[in-house]
């Protein structure tokens, strides 16, 4: 910039500091003309002036930002908390199907799968509406809702209390959801005997 070009021969700068302290960059104004007495004390006050005006609309900018981003989670979370009233009845009414004895002595064995698949689903769209209203919140939900039955108290999430995953936990939960959908050709999910378990 001063062996080529624009030629700088003159350079002025103001920090850029956040509201917090940190400071992010410089201000700043260029001359190809040398200026040996510098900026005037009107000048140098100008400059900064410039430079908090500049800071103010980086900082006026992220707070905007802030709030849509905010407010987009916002309406995920009110989405999601709408969404498992719906779905707990759902889920009550395949629990009480899949218990229901004479019910599953006329089932062949690939409704009975197709049941289950359906239970599986629900409780994946359970996880990830809890996950939206967490994220919301900014803390933990612990929200067990009441069911009336303890028929599927088997089916645990694939991720335990450490933040290990059940890889075969996680893997048949895939197998379920994409059961679901229609394929021109067979897919087959596997884990490798390599692969730990969590």
């Amino acid at each position: 910039l001063v062996t080529g070009p624009p030629y700088i021969r003159f350079y002025a700068g103001a920090p850029l500091i956040s509201p917090e302290g940190l400071k992010l960059g410089t201000f700043c104004i260029i001359d190809a003309k040398p200026r040996p007495d510098g900026l005037s004390l009107g000048d140098k006050q100008n400059l900064r002036e410039l430079a908090a005006m500049v800071m103010e609309t980086m900082v006026t900018r992220k707070k905007e930002m802030e709030r849509i981003r905010d407010e987009k989670t916002r309406i995920i979370a009110c989405a999601a908390h709408d969404l498992l009233s719906p779905l707990t009845g759902v889920q009550l009414n395949l629990e009480l199907l899949m218990t229901d004895e004479a019910l599953n002595k006329k089932l062949d064995a690939n409704q009975k799968d197709l049941m289950t698949t359906a239970l599986k689903c629900s409780e994946i769209i359970e996880r990830i509406c809890l996950q939206a209203i967490e994220s919301f919140r900014g803390d933990l939900v612990s929200s067990k809702r009441n069911r009336i039955g303890d028929q599927n108290s088997d089916h645990k999430e694939f991720v335990a209390e450490n933040g290990l995953v059940n890889i075969a936990k996680l893997v048949e939960n895939i197998n379920h959801v994409v059961a679901t959908y229609p394929k021109q050709v067979p897919l087959f999910i596997e884990v490798d005997d390599n692969v730990p378990p969590e």
